[in-house]
């Protein structure tokens, strides 16, 4: 029996984080936030201040000292369940 799927558009009822809180979202709810023009990061990097966001259709990642970085996002990012809203 196949399981339905689940759409990466957010739903009303879906979370948005905010920075701190102990909670987060999957990656396609993270890919939502970046395509509405917010910072996303994992509550796992413990730094607010590394956070990915989207630019001219490239994700990139900013980082600690202030620089924007290609981000080539790996099956751990894409697996996490940590995400959360930079606000």
């Amino acid at each position: 029996m196949n399981e339905p799927t689940t759409s990466p558009i957010l739903k009303k009822e879906d979370p948005i984080i905010i920075e701190g809180e102990e909670c987060g979202v999957d990656f396609p709810s993270a890919v939502a936030f970046l395509r509405n023009g917010e910072k996303i990061t994992r509550i796992e990097w413990g730094d607010k201040n590394i956070y990915g966001v989207m630019k001219n259709g490239f994700v990139l990642l900013h980082k600690a000292d202030d620089k924007l970085n290609s981000w080539i996002i790996s099956q751990g990012d894409v697996e996490a369940t940590d995400w959360a809203m930079v606000k």
